[in-house]
Order: structure tokens, then sequence, then C-alpha cells
């Protein structure tokens, strides 16, 4: 079944993903030579700007430090911000990197022969960290760096976050903090909390008679009461009567969760942390919160991963379910398990996974290709038509043999493939004893090669600890008191919620959590690694790839390459720039280029075996470029700026290998996928290419143009290309991008290029045959008159009104529609709108003439046009946007009059052309449509023009959201429009919904109920738990989905419509994939906006459990349902 999920279903053969073109058998890459071979020396030429500039390195910072600058001449006050420092940086793997290159044979003589094997660069580390354990350990420093609680004259008052901070003290706090929010230098917090542990001065004199023991105890404290606090947000429960203090960070709640985790893990197996209880084994779900072991803390989570997929609120809708939890919970504990291996038992493991498939066993993935909400690959390749140049075909015939293969294309989820990496990774580990994965984090171990005092004190009798129980196979410094264990208590209300455990004095409510921006598309740019089958038929076909690919696709295993997007996705959601309450940045693109290249440094490098490392940092940032979601309402996500921002500075840090390797990524792509890429996914990919050769100066090959050319020059007569369409959407952002165009053609372009000419394409004939009509050439009189009276003259709105509504204008018009011998749809609709057609025509003048000047100057880099002056066709100075937008608001006026006039006319003359009369309502429906496609015309060379134009249109009430979809899907008897939905009209439908939804809901006006009731089941379900349904919080909520529930339904019933007519059971055309995919986004941006809107109401917070009230509410309104009736 589509999308379900078992881990024993996810193997291999998964990754073969069927793609459009052949490997190396088809298609030209210029940078291949014969077949894959070597690269092409331009590449390497274009890309030198690419080199680092400047500045030093960036130091790691903590999310949970105070970086507020004071001024202050305490010593002991820097001491502790060099500290802080210190900690936060003490594996920077780029920095540790450079420091193991001068270890040479000297340090590695000096040490101890039997001490465990290490790489270079994590001895780097260890000695950064014997170094702090031994400053901080210093008998004089241990007062100011280790002091806690009442040593600090503070006391506990509660299991909150902030008390167990300050008990703890702030190097326990900072440790925790940074094992929770650096994800690759997680061993390296276990070693700093086990040396500094062992290294703490006894009692005495010097320590001022205080006891500063039990430091590990003290980290395990915080780190536990961080881990309640963020599994409460990772689920959604919000505390407390009001329903509204909860803060909703819940991607980087669900981060820091599967860090504290992981140090869990890796406390367990140096000693610190009881790993496993004698009950564990037996799976006890009755279990002491305030002492559980790592096994035990597992089982619970499990636990309540399986009863919250049966939590429900009551109703019977599918959508009121919180499975999300389930997934979430589960996701944490399969995240858990490769780190904790060393110490615990097969049996117990197994145990974990078998429960866990039970609860994931109905998942239906968001990314199930074509019927999954967020699905980034369609069904099936959609119709590619023939390419042809010079007379010949571009060879696709792989295209169509792929055609018959019956197999969907499978695109996993980062979900599916967690579960099955864990479940290789176990077998491997207790069956076979194999090792599985070149990714070091699973088994580095710095604490091994310390060599402070306490580890000294152990190696005497080092042989003897190794061999102890629970089955820890960690050699070298151990833990050597009585082993610790985690307490929760109250403070997870999640949990205790789950386990029927929970407080009647703290009443919570439970949200239903999003998995956005926490599981992710799968998207296997490169080959996957070969097979004994896969290696045969590459001799036989002779195929030969870039090295660089070749050594990605050779040496990095499905395992291999899950870890490493993994912890790259990590690295970019922990270091994204955020900025303080004080208006302090933390953080920049810079900074999390350089820490997600350290990813390179937790792989064992073998030779050459590792290279090709860069291809998987580029795999990992593109497939998440392709998915992101710019019209989302969720601030958690990554956007589509940040990435894109990140893989620039990744190019600057690395410009020998990254440039190259997404060169070939972006090569790849547009071979092989995208023919099956969802439209959304290929106008991200567009967007980010449009923006990343606009920010480093077009520094991309001449020869992917030439070979891409083809698609566009010869793809537009009447045909659809999904790579032609790529490249259209690529020139028309840049335009956005740029002030002047000029340079995309003298700059970017080859030299003559063809695709010149569709950087601004040119506007249609106005009627067939060029042929003018007696009409037209009247109406374009009264429009060069009227532009002349608002540009010129600057007439005032009422005189303007007078003029276009007269008799006057209104005979000598009227007059020529008898003479007319040019007959056209065309035609008919100017006969019937010509009023309105004259008025937007004339308003937006500024757009038409900026579009002619544009194209003349981008004309002249291929000589078709004389250049009589060197000096720019406009005004520098001139804002097209503004002005037009400007005039569109004080002449909205005559707008609305010609609107009403034209349908006035057509109403007193039904018959005139033998048609039924229609309702005001749908003629002003039709007088939308007539507006929006005049401006569409003009200002389609620039979607964000034309988004501007439309922003204005709604918000002023010109034109209704309704009437936006009218324009876009057609009415009964009429065509859709094919136009715009080639070109993102899903963008352009949510923008209309968003901003009627909210002008409908403005908190200043007065509520006005709603009479289509059509969401009654809603008010039903709310009166009989208890709900008020003549409540005013109630009625605002009823107002604004009652108006938004017939619009989807019109949109989903009109799709519905359209692709009984365009089915194809073999391919999937374009259209058919347009209309899926964007009421797939429709839907999804309009269901969070209504959601955020009424969470933000200011007469819905003051009511109480609003958050709660408002999930509901939207769950139960169950607008999925017009998607499943498309897709399925």
């Amino acid at each position: 079944m589509d999308g379900q999920l078992s881990s024993s279903r996810y193997s291999s053969s998964g990754d073969n993903y069927r793609r459009g073109r052949g490997r190396g058998r088809g298609g030209y890459n210029p940078f291949r030579g014969r077949g894959r071979g070597q690269g092409h020396h331009r590449h390497d030429n274009r890309y030198r700007p690419y080199r680092r500039e400047g500045a030093g390195r960036r130091q790691p910072t903590n999310r949970f430090e105070s970086n507020e600058s004071t001024k202050t001449d305490n010593s002991d006050s820097i001491v502790s911000k060099q500290l802080a420092a210190m900690v936060a940086s003490i594996s920077d793997f780029n920095a540790c990197a450079k420091a193991a290159q001068g270890m040479g044979s000297d340090d590695m003589a000096n040490d101890d022969s039997t001490a465990p094997k290490m790489r270079e660069v994590m001895r780097a580390v260890t000695q950064n960290i014997d170094d702090l354990v031994s400053f901080i350990c210093i008998p004089d420093n241990v007062s100011m760096f280790l002091g806690y609680g009442s040593t600090q004259g503070q006391h506990g008052q509660g299991e909150s976050l902030l008390n167990a901070e300050s008990e703890a003290g702030p190097l326990a706090t900072l440790i925790t903090s940074c094992a929770a929010t650096l994800p690759l230098q997680t061993p390296s917090y276990v070693a700093l909390t086990l040396g500094i542990e062992e290294n703490i001065p006894e009692m005495g004199e010097k320590s001022k008679g205080v006891d500063y023991s039990g430091f590990a105890k003290r980290c395990i404290a915080v780190a536990s009461s961080r881990l309640a606090c963020d599994l409460d947000i990772t689920c959604g429960v919000v505390c407390g009567a009001d329903s509204t203090e909860a803060p909703n960070d819940y991607v980087q709640s669900f981060t820091r969760s599967k860090l504290i985790l992981r140090y869990f893990a890796l406390l367990s197996r140096v000693g610190i942390l009881e790993s496993m209880s004698i009950d564990d084994e037996d799976m006890d779900t009755s279990l002491d919160m305030t002492s559980l072991s790592l096994g035990s803390l597992l089982t619970l989570i499990v636990e309540a991963a399986s009863r919250a997929k049966s939590l429900d609120d009551g109703s019977k809708v599918e959508n009121s379910s919180f499975v999300n939890i389930s997934i979430l919970l589960s996701a944490l504990v399969l995240s858990t398990i490769p780190y904790s291996l060393q110490v615990l038992t097969k049996d117990f493991a197994m145990k974990l996974l078998n429960k866990i498939d039970t609860i994931i066993e109905d998942y239906k993935s968001p990314f199930t290709p074509g019927y999954g909400i967020m699905s980034i690959l369609v069904k099936k390749a959609q119709i590619e038509e023939s390419i042809h140049e010079n007379g010949l075909e571009v060879d696709d015939d792989e295209e169509e043999e792929d055609d018959d293969d019956e197999n969907t294309p499978v695109c996993a989820d980062t979900f599916q493939d967690l579960v099955r990496v864990v479940r290789t990774l176990v077998d491997n580990y207790y069956d076979e004893g194999q090792k599985s994965t070149k990714f070091t984090l699973l088994t580095d171990c710095p604490w091994q090669g310390l060599n402070c005092v306490g580890a000294e004190e152990q190696q005497m009798d080092s042989e003897v600890n190794s061999e102890n129980t629970n089955n820890v196979t960690s050699t070298g410094f151990m833990y050597s008191r009585e082993k610790l264990y985690i307490s929760i208590r109250n403070s997870c209300r999640i949990l205790h919620h789950l386990h029927s455990n929970s407080d009647e004095n703290l009443p919570i409510t439970v949200l239903r959590p999003s998995t956005e921006g926490i599981i992710f598309g799968r998207l296997s740019i490169f080959d996957p690694p070969p097979d004994d089958d896969d290696e045969d038929d590459a001799d036989d076909n002779n195929e030969v790839r870039n090295p660089i690919v070749d050594s990605y696709v050779k040496n990095f295993s499905l395992v291999d390459r899950f870890f490493l997007s993994d912890s790259i996705r990590d690295c970019l959601i922990c270091h994204k720039a955020i900025v303080s309450s004080t208006g302090v940045e933390k953080g920049s693109a810079r900074h999390a280029a350089e820490q997600l290249w350290s990813v390179s440094h937790l792989f064992v490098h073998e030779s050459d075996s590792m290279k090709g490392i860069e291809c998987g940092a580029v795999e990992a940032i593109l497939s998440l470029i392709v998915q992101s979601n710019p019209g989302s309402d969720s601030e958690f996500s990554m956007g589509f700026i940040y990435l894109s921002r990140v893989l620039i500075e990744l190019a600057k840090c690395q410009p020998s290998c990254i440039p190259q390797s997404l060169a070939l990524g972006v090569s790849d792509l547009f071979n092989d996928f995208l023919p099956s890429f969802s439209p959304l996914a290929r106008d991200n990919l567009s967007h980010w290419f449009a923006f990343h050769l606009t920010n480093t100066d077009y520094q991309w090959p001449h020869a992917y143009w030439n070979v891409w050319a083809p698609y566009i020059v010869n793809g537009t007569n009447n045909q659809r290309s999904s790579r032609g369409e790529f490249v259209k959407k690529t020139l028309e952002d840049m335009v956005s991008f740029v002030a002047n165009p000029k340079t995309i053609a003298s700059d970017c372009l080859p030299v003559q290029s063809k695709l010149i000419e569709h950087i601004i394409p040119a506007k249609e004939s106005q009627t067939p045959d060029n042929k003018v009509s007696v009409l037209s050439s009247t109406i374009e009189g009264l429009e060069s008159d009227l532009q002349d009276r608002i540009w010129q003259k600057n007439d005032e709105a009422s005189d303007l009104v007078d003029y276009i509504v007269g008799d006057e204008v209104s005979e000598a018009v009227s007059g020529c529609m008898s003479e007319d011998s040019v007959v056209s749809s065309k035609n008919d609709l100017e006969s019937m709108w010509w009023r309105t057609g004259v008025v937007i025509r004339s308003l937006l003048r500024p757009v038409s003439e900026k579009r002619n000047n544009l194209r003349q100057q981008v004309l002249q880099s291929l000589q078709m046009i004389s250049m009589d002056t060197d000096e720019d066709m406009e005004d520098p100075k001139a804002d097209v946007v503004t002005d037009t937008i400007e005039c569109l608001a004080r002449y909205r006026s005559v707008l609305l009059a010609a609107l009403a006039k034209d349908i006035q006319v057509h109403d007193e003359n039904p018959d005139r052309r033998g048609e039924s009369k229609k309702t005001e309502s749908e003629l002003m429906l039709f007088g939308d449509s007539y507006v929006l496609g005049q401006c569409q015309e003009i200002a389609s060379y620039s979607s964000t023009i034309f988004s501007m134009c439309l922003e204005f249109l709604v918000s002023s009430k010109v034109v209704t959201a309704k009437g936006v979809l009218q324009w876009i899907l057609g009415s009964d008897g009429e065509k859709f429009n094919r136009e715009v939905i080639a070109n993102g009209w899903w963008n352009f439908a949510t923008l209309a919904m968003r901003l009627t939804v909210d002008d409908l809901l403005d908190s200043k006006k007065l509520l006005v109920e709603s009479d289509t009731g059509t969401i009654s089941m809603a008010i039903d379900a709310l009166e009989n738990e208890g709900g008020n349904p003549s409540s005013p919080s109630v009625m605002r909520m009823k107002t604004l989905t009652d108006f938004v529930s017939p619009l989807l339904k019109f949109a989903s019933d009109r799709i519905d419509l359209i692709l009984n007519d365009l089915k194809d059971n073999t391919k999937l055309s374009h259209y058919e994939a347009d209309l899926k995919e964007g009421l797939k986004f429709l839907v999804r941006c309009v269901t969070a906006h209504v959601k955020k809107v009424l969470e933000n109401d200011e007469m819905i917070k003051g009511a109480n459990g609003a958050r709660g009230n408002v999930d509901s509410w939207v769950a139960k309104c169950a607008f999925d349902d017009y998607v499943r009736k498309i897709i399925n």
C-alpha cells in the first residue's frame, strides 16, 4: 500500500529510482568529456571568485548562553566568558583538524602504546578536553567554575528548567546546553563531564570546605529538565487554563530532545548513567519516573508513542487524531538507538524496534510520490514532448522505456530512511558483528585518550573495568562512582498525560504537532551504491563517471548517506542565525556553512576512499531546497533564502570541490529528475538557481546553457517541457533579482544565445493574423486619451468617472461594434468589458512601458534592434511598482465605475448575443476574471509585479478571492486558464485567499455571521464538548471557516472536472500535475494561515483554551478532504 511503512520493507532496492534519463547512455553533459570523465577547464576557471576572503574562523556559539555585552573590569567575569567560549568550541573539527597536523611523530612517540588508537582529529579534541579539565579542576579555580545551588546563595524552587539550572550551577548548565545544541560535539561533552567529575578536588582547605563533587549528577539533572520541557513543546503541549503561553519552536525542541537523548546514551557508555535496569528486559511500563535508566527512559517514550496513536479528542474525524505525536516520539527513540548499541542487549533493542514497527505500521508519508500532501515527486513522469534542434530529435528514448516500468518511483522520507538504517545497524551489530558505517560519531570515544589525573589513577586497572557488566565496551578512562539515574518526575507533562498520571491541578491541552521541518522528503540525486549486478552492467556499458561522483557512489553506503544528510540537517537547524530579544544577531550563513563542513571530519578517511563527500553535502542541501515552502506560515522550517545563502557560503569555504559538485548535481537533476518533479519542486529549484547565479556573478559554465537552450527555444510552440519550463522560470526569476536584465544577456548567457529572446518574452499578437479591428482601433484612441489624462494632466478621479461612463464615449464605441469585421473570442470580451479594459490598461501603462524598454535593452545583446544611443531608455529613478500601485489606489473608483457600467450595459441587453441572463454576482466574477486577465497580459514578464497588482486588487476589493479562483480554473462552460495554470497558479490563489482571510477577521470590524452553514458538524461537536456555539470566539471561527470552506470546495470541484477531461492512464500531463500539486499547496497553506489568524485574533485569544479550541476547530473542518478526493 502506498505510503505505508514497515522497517522490513525498506530494502536498498528502493533507492534504484528509475530516472528519466540513463546514466551515461543518453544526453550530453558538457563536463564529462567522453562518458563521465574529467571536468571541463572552463568550470574550474569560472568558480575562482568563490575563494574565501579575509576573516578568520568564527567559533561555535551556544544558543542558551547569554551574550549580552556588559562593561566590567571583574577578572572573574572575563575568565568565565573565556571559559564559555572554550567549552563551546572544544571540539570544533575544523580547528582541531588543523591542530592535528602539528601532532606528528613526536607526539605519537610520547603516547602510551597501550592507549586506544584514535583518529588524529580526535587526538586534538582529547588534548583540548585534557587542558580544559586541568584548568577547571585546579583547586584555586573550582569555587569560581563549579559553584552550584546553595554554594551560590541560591535554592531551587520547583522543577522548572530555570530552577534546575540555578541549582546545577553555570558550568553544568553550559555543558548540557552545548550538548543539546551542537550536534557534532556530543562525545566531547560526555568526555568533559567525565573528566571534571573524576578530577574535582576533594573537600578540604583549598575548596573552602565546600563539596563540589556530584558534577555529573547535576549535569544529568539539568539535561533531564531540559528534555522534559522540549518533549512537551515537540508534542504540542499547552500548559495552564489559558492555553496561550506555550512557545512554538517545535523544530528546535525536537532537535534538542534528540541531542539530549544522545548525550544520555553516551553517558551510559562511560558508566555514568545506568544503561539498563533489571525490569528493562521485560519492557515494564509501570516505571518510577524519578529513577530511570537509559533503557527505562526509551521504554517510557515508546509506550507513550503507542498510547498517543490512539489518543483522540472524542471526534470521529480522522484528522483529529494525534498520530504525529507517536511518529515524533518514535523518531526520537530510533535516533538514540545507534548510539546505545554498546550498552543495550540484543533482546531489548529488538523489542524496541518491534514495538515501533507496530506503532508506525499505518504511517503514510506526506512525501509519497503523487499522493503525499508534501510530495516532491509525482506518481509517474510527466509527458515530455520531443524537442528538435536543427532537424535532429534530442534523445529521450530512455524516458519512454522507463514509462513501461510498472513500479512506482520511490522517494522515502527521512523518517522511513531512519527506520531502515536503524534496523540495518542493529542486525549487523548483534548478529554479524560487522561495521555498518564509516560514520565515526557513533564510535568516537574521546574519553579513552584523557591524560588528566583521574585517568592516570584508572590506568592500572583499565583492563578490569573494560570487562564490566552491561556490555560496556569502552576502554580507557571510565566513571568510578555509583551509576546515576534520570529523574523526570512531574516536569514532563506529555509523558505523564499519556501514561495517565497527570496532575488534576495542572490542566494541559495537547495540540496536533506538525512534522514539517522535522521529517523531510528524501531525494537521492546521485546514483545509489552499486551492487554486483550494477557493477557488471557498468562494465558492459563502459560507463565512465566523474571521479568525484564515482567516489561518492562507491564509498558511501546507504547508511553513510543517511548519517551524512542527517548531520547536515542538524547543523542547519542548530546553527541557523537568530535575532535575540535585544536585537543582537547570533550566527550567520557563513558560520552555518563552516560548521556544516565539519561533518566531513566524522567519516573514516582511508586513502582516497572518502573523496566525494562534497557530493553528499550538495545532495542534502539541494534536496532541502526543492522541498522548501516559501508560502508556508511556519516560522520554524528552514527557509529558502537561508539554505541558498548557506550553499553560497559553503562554495566560498570550499572553492575547490563544492562548485564542481554543485554543477554535477544540477546537471543530474536537469537530466534525470525534472520530468518526475512536482511543479512546486521544479519552481523551487529554478528560483534557487536564479538566486544562486545572481549572487555569484553568474558563475555558471556556458556549455550548460547551450545544452539547455533547445528545451525552451524549440519547446514553446504549444508544447510543454519540464526542462524548458525550468530554464524559462530561471530566466524570469533572474529578471526580478536585477535592476537591468541586460546584464543577464551579457554576463550570464553565451554570446548570441537564443535564450536571450526569452529573458523578456514578446507579447502575443492582439488579433488573429495581426488584423486590426474597427473596435480595437477606436479603443486604442480612447485609451491614449485616458492615459494622457492620468499620467500627464493628472486629472481627478471624479472627472475620469464622468468621462469613462459618459454618453459621448459610450456612443462612439457602440457605433464601432456593428462595423467590426474581425470576429474572435478576444473581441467578444473587449466589446463587453471595453470600459474596464481601457481603464486597467491605462493605469498599468508604466508596467507595459517597462516591459517594452527592458525587452529592447535585452535584444541589444543580439543586435536585433538599432542602438541610437548608449543611454538607458528609461528614468533610472523610476519605481514602476510604486507608481503603479499609487495610481491604482488613486483611481480605484474609476476602475470600479467602469466595471459597474459594463455589467449594467450587459445586464440590460442579455439577448444581444443569444446568451441567457446571468446574475449580478456571476457578472461580477466574470469582471474579476477580465481585470486579472488584462493584468496578466501586461505584467506576465514579472511574477513579482503581477503579484503586487493582484495583492492591491484583492486588498482593495476590486476583485474577490472567488474571482481569482474562477479566473484560474474557469467556471461552468468556461475553459481553465492554461497559461496561469502553467505558471504557478497556486501562488496567486494562495495570495488571494490569505488577503481575504486577513480582511475578513479584522478585529476592528463587526462580526458578521455567515449563512452558508457548511461546517455545522464542527459547531455540533464543540457544543457536545461543552463549548458555547453562540460565544463571540466560536462565531468568529465559524465565520472564517464558513468562508474558506466553499472556496476550497469550488477549487476542488473544478479541478476534478478538468482532470476528468485530461486523464491519461499511461502518462501524466503537465496540467494534471499542476492542478493536483497546486491544490495540495493551496489547501496546506490556507489551512495553516487560517489557524495562525485565529490564534492571533484578539477576541479568540481572550477565551479560555484558545489555542486548543482553534486547533480542534480547524482539524474538524477537515480541509484536507478536498485534496484526498483528487489524488486518490
